[in-house]
């Protein structure tokens, strides 16, 4: 697979298919409006040449690993931090690049988000569907304000934080990388002896999504119940959201 450097304008990436090259074209497009969450790290060196042209290749590469899953807004902020720690790590930017992939397929499989990034989002409007039953059941007050006062769907907040596990909405690196750690990585230290006593892997894999998840909407929870003071005196979904 072969690729031009010039960011200037897209070309076509020779063993892909015309729908394929589209999609590659639409990522291409996207990548100017994605915003660097680890931009303010001095200590990563990376050209904006460099990063745009090695991202693209590797976006396509995993359109082409996933081609029911194609290319989501939202996978490419996570992606350009994959790609940046790599880069401190990497003997040169293909390196970088083959590590980020492995990070990237890792991501996508072991957590089961392949359901996240396809057309129709069905693991996102399932992920949803019970942050909002959270919600409900522990800040019940802050859910009939949002919901019934306002009558605010919580996807207008939440749709960001969900698709790109924060790394879209916070811009501090402080709080992104905990995060992406606390998402890859089970949550408790049961986790080992549960493992040996399931035995299973596609269970033992299944379980390790559930946690992660469970980790997302209690950042989630956090932030709501951290602002419910605010957002209950708010009269105006739109200031809200």
């Amino acid at each position: 697979m072969k690729i031009s450097a010039n960011t200037n304008r897209p070309q076509q990436i020779s063993g892909m298919t015309d729908s394929e090259n589209d999609l590659v074209c639409q990522v291409y497009m996207d990548l100017f409006r994605t915003k660097d969450p680890l931009s303010a790290d001095t200590t990563i060196s990376i050209s904006q040449e460099d990063m745009l042209a090695n991202l693209r290749i590797l976006y396509a590469v995993c359109a082409k690993v996933f081609p029911e899953t194609g290319y989501c807004q939202g996978i490419n902020y996570i992606s350009v931090i994959f790609y940046k720690i790599m880069k401190t790590g990497a003997a040169n930017s293909h390196e970088a690049e083959q590590m980020a992939f492995k990070c990237m397929i890792a991501f996508i499989l072991k957590k089961k988000l392949k359901g996240l990034y396809v057309k129709k989002v069905n693991e996102y409007h399932l992920q949803n569907f019970m942050l909002k039953q959270l919600l409900k059941q522990h800040l019940p007050a802050l859910h009939t304000h949002l919901v019934k006062s306002l009558q605010m769907q919580t996807e207008m907040v939440t749709t960001q934080w969900i698709l790109t596990m924060f790394t879209g909405w916070i811009s501090d690196q402080r709080y992104i990388l905990p995060i992406l750690d606390n998402f890859m990585i089970p949550m408790d230290g049961k986790v080992e002896k549960r493992e040996n006593e399931i035995g299973d892997t596609k269970q033992r894999n299944l379980d390790n999504s559930r946690r992660s998840w469970i980790f997302i909407f209690s950042v989630i929870l956090a932030l709501f119940k951290f602002n419910e003071e605010k957002l209950l005196k708010m009269g105006d979904f739109g200031v809200v959201a």
